[in-house]
């Protein structure tokens, strides 16, 4: 906004005012409490804030069996918080996605508003693809992001099975990009601890697309890989062929810190 001045003064000056809405994030006061019931009831008032029983102001309580039902409050700031990079988008997304496939889990949020912004985080990460079909870390972005691909593919599918339409060639594009970049080394190069390729091989099965030779690769390197590689590389052989004993044998073996197999 310029406001006005009078010209026909003899000093004359410029000035520039920016005038920037300020809105509540939270509310006044927040407080949560937790009870053990009992058969003969109990007072879920006794524990409050006397403050907030005070207050002349009107309250909201929610009662619920876990820290998850006071996150509605939260899950709110994901709407103006300014997510960027293909992780931070990808992690937005997490909650969204929870909260739309799980209703009332997170609190109450509008339906119409989830999906919203899920629509919107799903765009950007489709900004970031390269022609390779990998993503980069921002949009417009020239260099491949190798974990935050890997990641926002495993994303991308929980939103497809929410019912979110995610672009299937897109990702069908970004799913091939992964399972090529582990077939001709690429990954082993960058990360030869096997850390990468067992995201990788996670996201593959948990995605509908398993790669059996790539499981079997690091299955023979399991005693070199890392707890959550080795948990990765078990969620995978457990979605290879969920019917196959042998495989969810070695799955389970995968979690055991006793096995002497791996």
């Amino acid at each position: 906004e310029i406001p006005k001045r009078d010209w026909s003064s003899d000093v004359c000056s410029s000035d520039l005012v920016v005038r920037l809405p300020v809105t509540r994030g939270v509310p006044d006061l927040v407080t949560a409490v937790w009870s053990r019931t009992g058969r003969s009831g109990t007072n879920l008032l006794a524990a409050m804030d006397p403050a907030v029983l005070e207050s002349p102001r009107s309250a909201v309580v929610r009662v619920a069996t876990g820290p998850l039902g006071f996150a509605g409050a939260s899950i709110d700031w994901l709407a103006r918080y300014p997510y960027g990079c293909v992780e931070q988008t990808s992690s937005m997304l997490v909650p969204w996605i929870t909260a739309l496939r799980y209703p009332g889990l997170l609190g109450q949020v509008d339906p119409v508003e989830i999906r919203k912004r899920i629509a919107e985080g799903v765009r950007q990460l489709w900004a970031m693809q390269l022609g390779s079909g990998m993503l980069s870390a921002w949009p417009g972005g020239s260099d491949t992001a190798d974990w935050g691909s890997v990641y926002a593919a495993w994303v991308l599918t929980r939103a497809a099975e929410a019912g979110i339409d995610v672009g299937s060639s897109r990702r069908e594009r970004l799913l091939q990009a992964l399972s090529e970049a582990c077939r001709s080394g690429w990954v082993d190069r960058r990360h030869d601890d096997g850390s990468l390729a067992s995201f990788v091989a996670m996201v593959l099965a948990d995605s509908g697309r398993p790669d059996p030779s790539l499981n079997a690769v690091l299955l023979d390197k399991a005693e070199g890989l890392t707890p959550t590689s080795r948990a990765f590389l078990a969620w995978a052989l457990a979605l290879q062929d969920p019917a196959d004993d042998a495989l969810r044998a070695k799955a389970v073996a995968l979690l055991d810190p006793r096995s002497e197999e791996h």
